[in-house]
């Protein structure tokens, strides 16, 4: 059965609901990797005032999020989460495809995300779109969530995507290609390790 599919930005009334959803869509990897991915404790009373949150419903039933960041020359995403009963269903890809509106709207020609290494599924999706991995490397955590760089990179890998994409034709400029897409990692100062 086809629901209608409709965005509408989040409001802090809905911190409960993105939390709620992002459990939900992250609790899958915490085996993989042996702990909750940090999204799933992430303070959203304090990331839906400096983020946006467009949420993605079915019909009246909230199915997916994606989160981004403004950083004034790109665009980050921050999350994207689709609910676990509406997963293989394509909201990933409609969610991705939401940011690089949000991107083109804004002027800017980068799109940017990070994910773990053994999200192999997430990863997969990220190919599928046309991302290609940059570079890859290692993080292993404490209990306290501090991390040191790993001596075994498998472990543990924090993985960034990137896109560019020219805003008028959505082409590789001067070949008429599609886009290019990237996967990088982050690099060991970077403020956006703590979601690995």
């Amino acid at each position: 059965m086809e629901f209608p599919k409709e965005f509408r930005r989040a409001t802090q009334a809905d911190v409960a609901a993105i939390r709620d959803l992002t459990r939900a869509a992250y609790a899958k990897w915490v085996p993989v990797i042996g702990r909750e991915p940090k999204p799933m404790g992430a303070d959203y009373e304090s990331a839906i005032r400096n983020h946006r949150f467009d949420l993605l419903y079915l019909g009246d039933v909230l199915a997916g999020l994606i989160e981004t960041v403004d950083e004034k020359n790109q665009l980050l995403i921050e999350n994207v989460a689709v609910s676990p009963e509406f997963q293989g269903l394509g909201l990933g890809s409609k969610l991705m495809a939401h940011a690089e509106e949000i991107a083109t709207s804004l002027g800017y020609d980068r799109v940017w995300l990070y994910t773990n290494q053994r999200f192999t599924d997430n990863i997969a999706l990220y190919r599928k779109l046309g991302y290609h991995i940059e570079r890859e490397e290692g993080r292993r955590w404490d209990d306290q969530g501090r991390h040191e760089q790993d001596p075994q990179p498998s472990t543990v890998t924090a993985v960034i995507a990137t896109q560019g994409f020219d805003l008028v034709s959505n082409a590789i400029p001067g070949t008429g290609s599609k886009s290019i897409r990237s996967i990088d990692t982050i690099s060991s100062g970077s403020p956006l390790q703590q979601w690995i």
